[in-house]
């Protein structure tokens, strides 16, 4: 029955705008309440639904929430195939990149919005969609570097950003997964430094440029 509304609209957003349809998915059981989220994620995806402001993303995020954290009332004995597990975080991270606005004060706000949720998803899920939010995050420097010229304060939204970045790298180390990844991002935010060169950029330059040097090491160590 949920997925009529999903199937006639074919928009989330005005799904999520039902008046009972939260409430009559939380009625759900831990099963079912992931299929719908899986159902919706894609239906989303296939219609390329822009979600465009922090509010949206939080009333999304709240209903996938049994994609992105383990629920009280999974079963005891539920073991997941390893192969469903993969496609639901995919599915996630596909998904925050619907999350896009040409707001960009607002894409900041939403970039952390995503990030409060997927942060505290355990090992095995953060590797999947916190380097979307990283990615996204660099992309939002260059944005605003091109609106130097309305923005007066975009060098001090850079920095703001690349800490964000910087933070949410972290962790990713926290948890300890191969070097590999952190080596990547960290790569790829020097390259995003260099190339938008905003005034004073030089402090975190270091420390981005210190950890690409300290993970290159660790990278080729393991994998040697």
């Amino acid at each position: 029955m949920l997925k009529i509304p999903v199937d006639a609209y074919k928009n989330i957003l005005k799904v999520l705008e039902l008046k009972h349809y939260s409430t009559l998915y939380e009625h759900l059981d831990f099963l079912g309440r992931k299929a719908i989220c899986q159902y919706i994620l894609t239906n989303a995806l296939e219609n390329e639904t822009m979600i465009t402001t922090q509010s949206e993303v939080d009333s999304l995020f709240q209903l996938m929430t049994p994609l992105v954290a383990d629920s009280s009332d999974k079963p005891a004995d539920y073991e997941q195939d390893s192969e469903d597990f993969l496609e639901e975080q995919t599915l996630i991270a596909r998904a925050i990149h619907l999350m896009r606005t040409d707001n960009l004060d607002e894409q900041y706000l939403i970039l952390n919005t995503i990030r409060k949720h997927c942060s505290n998803s355990g090992k095995e899920r953060i590797k999947f969609t916190l380097p979307p939010i990283v990615f996204r995050a660099y992309e939002l420097a260059y944005r605003y570097k091109q609106s130097a010229a309305e923005d007066s304060k975009w060098e001090k939204k850079c920095e703001k950003i690349f800490k964000f970045c910087f933070q949410t790298i972290e962790a990713l180390i926290k948890f300890e997964l191969e070097a590999e990844l952190p080596f990547r991002l960290y790569l790829q935010g020097s390259i995003a430094l260099c190339e938008i060169n905003y005034e004073n950029c030089e402090d975190i330059a270091y420390e981005f440029i210190s950890q690409v040097n300290k993970k290159k090491t660790l990278f080729f160590y393991f994998k040697d």
